[in-house]
């Protein structure tokens, strides 16, 4: 289960960002299952009302994660050399973040 998790992942940025090393793939790929699997610790210990809202924050902190490691190429990051978070490399399309013209949570609570 966990290799295919990794996997999934590692694909997913082997598609989104040319010439990836694979290593860095699966790196990317095991860091989200680890994070995932610290969140599912915290998710199954809290009460059921607040586990819709544990999800959305995971949900944040991940596309957070590829968002700084990944930027488009346009990004300022790239030309800035203060930036604190330095990215990895750039991706081929901005499906992660900038293709939103509207932020809105990533899970809405219950009506």
């Amino acid at each position: 289960l966990r290799e295919g998790f990794v996997r999934l992942v590692a694909g997913i940025v082997t598609a989104r960002v040319p010439d990836v090393p694979a290593a860095e793939a699966e790196l990317v790929g095991a860091t989200c299952l680890r994070t995932g699997i610290a969140f599912y610790v915290d998710f199954l210990r809290a009460p059921v009302e607040q586990r819709p809202l544990i999800l959305q924050d995971l949900q944040y902190l991940l596309a957070a994660y590829f968002n700084s490691r990944y930027p488009v190429s346009s990004d300022q990051r790239w030309s800035d050399p203060s930036h604190p978070i330095r990215p990895a490399r750039p991706r081929t399309d901005s499906t992660w973040s900038s293709s939103l013209s509207v932020v809105q949570p990533a899970m809405l609570p219950p009506a």
